[in-house]
């Protein structure tokens, strides 16, 4: 068969190619069959839960064409509104529509695809708009109070509570009111769909004269017509609606039963998307699975299932990294064993001719974290591990490897390491952010955690979880109650006359915009992370679909400590050193920050308030020197 059998190939007139390609509305004008071919990434990830899961489960396969329709924890999860990385139902206005309708059943999940679109969802002023009619209808459960125009219109509507959701019910109407073909009831609905006047004018006459034929009264046809012509402009092809439903219904499963490798396979496909990662390991989080670290001697190119509740970081999304190094990393390793050292590393994949950048961001990512050794030291090694590496390589091909070249004697004529103490914690957290795109071992406000838990009520994740529990922000907009967060600034970005950004304090990030007005009043301190204390309200924006604060009042949080501080807490052990800190501390006295000490062992725990000599002034200088010394976890400024 040829191409032509099936394709009718012509040339405009004048011209000399043929004709290959169409506008969509051309295309059945010229005598074909419009299909639309959807390259879903979903459809990726439920294949690659599916191999995770089946190799989790001795290879045992799992036919996801076969899974129960009717799974109550999966109907829980929806009703939850914990959507994230389940298809089509996953926006936050899609997450309002699922709480407001609580589904229970896979019909559910059908009208919930329909409805949830722009003309479906609002409403003409003074009038109910469908997806309210549709979902009070439903509460009220009770089919005798279901307005129908015509008792014809009852099995055919009744699933729907009286209300056109789908196209095919206008055919249906249409067939078996007013003896409609199958054809013609199709014309209808694209009449319908395209909101055709002059073609919806010819309809109707069609129309209210078959209805008229088929026993129905011309006032009651004319009246049904009115019915339909209002409501099924909003028609959704139902068939596109089961069909994505279905797919809905398969990721929500997946993710209740095979929870963890759900998961590593969204990530797995979203490799590239930072954003994305930031919300699925938001998501994680929640389900409490843990997120391992990229590692060379344990991850892949792909996020894998490392075991229950715990997925390993890939390779693939470190930045600088390709698939095929990252590929090579864990195809030698599963061939020759873990890497020992930065020079072992660098000498088995010199045939990959791995360059300073890659080796840059696997110290950076923390990949290399298990050689034992700073990362301020593998970093000042890279040339040394390079040219090691080279040496090896040149021997290898010149056959100058000494024959009783063992193991032991290897390992002696390593390089020696010049070591280096560590970076500080905030130069270490933005290396890392360089190359994974957000904190991961740590994060820049971790030091002032403890400081702001009296200065804001609630973490960034509590006040999103808190949103997200209603509709409006009526909760949280009122002058007299403006809502105080803390958190680290970035992606700072002027829109017009105002400015966006992101205020992340490490459990969530949420989206900001300071308006026009304000701006100049933030000139100062915005700027890209600066760690602020910062006072507004929250707005839904429906055209992005999410919550905004809008920021009215800032200081940075180092000035606030600095004026409210009246206490320095310090936890200590057995193996601190205190003539050093002596020496940290005694470099900012005096100051309005009384001291004490928390000292604790195995078997003693003694509280020590140092005299009125020993105060210091809570500077953001004494917190970096105390963060190298101590951890961050180990001091606490305190405010009365």
């Amino acid at each position: 068969d040829k191409l032509t059998d099936f394709t009718p190939l012509y040339c405009e007139e004048g011209q000399v190619n043929v004709v290959t390609q169409f506008d969509k509305d051309d295309v059945e004008s010229a005598g074909l069959v419009k299909f639309d071919f959807l390259g879903l990434r979903t459809l990726t990830i439920i294949d690659l839960t599916l191999r995770i899961a089946s190799q989790d489960n001795g290879n045992n396969h799992i036919d996801i064409n076969k899974i129960p329709m009717k799974d109550v924890k999966t109907f829980e999860l929806l009703r939850s509104c914990n959507t994230t990385a389940i298809f089509q139902l996953e926006s936050t206005g899609m997450r309002d529509l699922i709480k407001r309708m609580q589904p229970k059943k896979f019909d559910d999940i059908i009208a919930l695809v329909a409805l949830f679109r722009p003309g479906t969802l609002s409403s003409k002023q003074g009038e109910e708009s469908v997806v309210d009619t549709f979902i009070k209808r439903r509460k009220q459960n009770n089919p005798d109070l279901i307005p129908y125009t015509h008792d014809l219109l009852m099995p055919i509507l009744k699933d729907t509570y009286g209300c056109i959701v789908y196209q095919e019910q206008v055919m249906q109407i249409a067939q078996k009111l007013a003896n409609f073909s199958q054809g013609r009831a199709d014309i209808l609905r694209k009449a319908m769909g395209k909101k055709d006047d002059d073609l919806m004018a010819e309809q109707k006459d069609g129309f209210v004269k078959g209805c008229i034929s088929n026993k129905v009264e011309e006032r009651a046809a004319k009246n049904i017509w009115s019915f339909i012509e209002k409501f099924a402009g909003y028609g959704f092809n139902k068939a596109h609606s089961v069909s994505y439903a279905t797919i809905a219904y398969q990721t929500a499963w997946l993710k209740t039963h095979h929870t963890t490798e759900f998961f590593a396979a969204s990530m797995t496909a979203d490799i590239d998307n930072t954003d994305k990662l930031i919300r699925f390991k938001e998501d994680c989080e929640s389900f409490k699975i843990e997120i391992k670290g990229p590692c060379v001697n344990h991850s892949s190119y792909e996020f894998f299932v490392e075991k229950e509740n715990q997925i390993r970081y890939g390779l693939g999304a470190i930045k600088g990294l390709g698939q095929s190094i990252s590929e090579a990393i864990s195809e030698e390793r599963r061939v020759n064993g873990k890497y020992h050292s930065i020079f072992d590393l660098c000498s088995r994949l010199s045939s990959e001719k791995i360059s300073k950048r890659t080796i840059e961001a696997l110290i950076k990512s923390g990949s290399l974290d298990d050689f034992s050794e700073t990362r301020a030291t593998l970093s000042d090694s890279i040339e040394m591990a390079i040219s090691y590496s080279n040496r090896v390589s040149l021997e290898q091909q010149t056959g100058q490897t000494n024959l009783f070249y063992t193991e032991s004697n290897q390992e002696e004529s390593l390089p020696e390491l010049k070591r280096c103490k560590e970076w500080k914690l905030n130069e270490l957290l933005d290396e890392e952010f360089s190359s994974l795109g957000f904190y991961f071992s740590g994060h820049p406000f971790d030091p002032y955690r403890d400081d702001c838990k009296h200065l804001t009520k609630s973490n960034i994740a509590t006040l999103k979880k808190m949103m997200e529990t209603q509709k409006n922000a009526n909760g949280y907009t009122q002058q007299e109650s403006l809502i105080q967060i803390a958190g680290l600034i970035t992606t700072l970005k002027r829109r017009g006359n105002n400015y966006t950004f992101k205020i992340d304090d490490g459990t969530a990030v949420m989206e900001g915009i300071i308006f026009g007005e304000r701006k100049d009043y933030f000139r100062e301190m915005l700027n890209n992370n600066s760690l602020l204390f910062l006072k507004g309200k929250l707005r839904f924006d429906s055209f992005a679909d999410l919550w905004q604060f809008v920021a009215e009042d800032a200081v940075t949080i180092d000035s606030i400590v600095k004026k409210k501080a009246k206490m320095l807490l310090i936890k200590c052990d057995s193996e601190f050193n205190p003539s050093k800190l002596k020496k940290i501390l005694k470099s900012h006295t005096p100051g309005t920050c009384e001291i004490q000490l928390n000292y604790e062992t195995d078997i003693n725990h003694t509280k020590l308030k140092l005299g009125k000599e020993w105060t210091v002034s809570p500077t953001r200088e004494l917190r970096d020197e105390l963060t190298v010394e101590l951890g961050s976890a180990n001091f606490q400024f305190v405010s009365h």
